[in-house]
């Protein structure tokens, strides 16, 4: 079932307890939404290749008025070759839904699809896309339900789509390559929370850290790792099988034990860049590792500077090896870690 259709998946199958919205509702704009966010993450693994490419698309309401953040980045794990790009434009005229198609534009990059196929274009100076995917398999409801608080953000909504394929061109330090049938996972997220950058204003008082992991079994684990301007964290996992079945389990912190610290030249922020993700109750121990460290997002909005890392995973999942990659989110406050 993985190689079906979503769409036709979620006919068939049954959910357990339910998502809080279905996934062709989710896919689209959601009115008044402050943050609105749609995050696409490509690999190419065939042939000896490591191509990877991050695409993400968020609508912020802030300030009175509404603009969206692009932001394209490229690696190539072999290499260690990393390039990224991230602007912050008025929303006017660059989001749109047409029959049922979403149209996003700006300088940086594009999507236009709905939830049968999107196609994807973006460059930066050191590469670009232009690639057609497809959703396959299942969605991971985040949380168990899709719906759950994260620091401020207190009607958080999160679907990730880890199966869909994708076909077409990624060119990388001048290099382009075909792209056939390789893999690309959607993260979809919003929430209502007011944001006043003007005064000071953040997405993320505190910090959080998030790791989207897929395990070459077919595995997909999103992992959440947030501490509030308190001091108190919260950590849970959100694990999916080939099978579609998921569950929600309760984790160690994965940032108490981080380390391989990066410090930026362009924001001073440290950033780990090795973690180990251990779940007892399904005998998981991942260690993920940033590859290469330096993949930091400089935004023009300096409280939306931001690590978005390409890494690579090894470990034990049910006692047996496993290998894989991953796309960690490191947000909020990381100028004093480990200071």
């Amino acid at each position: 079932m993985i190689n079906n259709k979503l769409l036709h998946n979620l006919k068939v199958m049954n959910p357990g307890v339910p998502p809080v919205v279905g996934i062709e509702e989710a896919f689209l704009p959601q009115d008044g939404a402050n943050l609105d966010s749609w995050f696409y993450i490509g690999r190419c693994k065939k042939d000896g290749r490591d191509l990877n490419f991050l695409l993400h698309f968020i609508l912020i309401g802030a300030d009175g008025m509404y603009g969206i953040n692009t932001f394209f980045s490229c690696q190539n794990k072999v290499t260690g070759f990393f390039s990224e790009i991230d602007a912050f434009i008025p929303l006017d005229g660059h989001v749109g839904v047409e029959d049922g198609v979403l149209r996003i534009a700006t300088h940086i990059g594009s999507v236009e699809g709905n939830m049968d196929a999107m196609h994807l274009k973006a460059s930066n100076e050191g590469g670009s896309v232009d690639v057609v995917v497809q959703p396959r398999g299942f969605v991971v409801n985040n949380g168990g339900t899709g719906y759950y608080p994260i620091l401020t953000l207190k009607d958080n909504f999160q679907f990730s789509m880890p199966y869909f394929t994708m076909s077409g061109t990624i060119t990388i330090d001048g290099e382009e390559f075909e792209v056939v049938d390789e893999s690309c996972w959607l993260d979809r997220q919003y929430d209502w929370y007011e944001i006043e950058f003007a005064n000071g204003g953040v997405v993320c008082p505190g910090r959080w850290t998030w790791h989207g992991i897929m395990l070459e079994n077919k595995t997909s684990l999103s992992v959440w790792d947030y501490t509030n301007a308190n001091g108190i964290t919260t950590s849970f996992a959100t694990v999916m099988g080939a099978d579609g079945v998921q569950s929600v389990y309760s984790i160690p912190s994965i940032v108490e034990k981080a380390d391989e610290i990066w410090t930026s030249e362009a924001t001073g922020n440290r950033y780990p860049t090795h973690w180990l993700v251990d779940i007892p109750q399904i005998e998981a121990k991942l260690e993920v590792t940033s590859i290469p460290q330096k993949q930091e997002i400089v935004a023009p909005i300096p409280t939306m500077c931001r690590y978005e890392g390409e890494s690579i995973v090894t470990g034990t999942l049910n006692g047996e090896p496993v290998t894989g990659d991953c796309c960690v989110e490191l947000m909020g406050d990381w100028s004093t870690f480990r200071l």
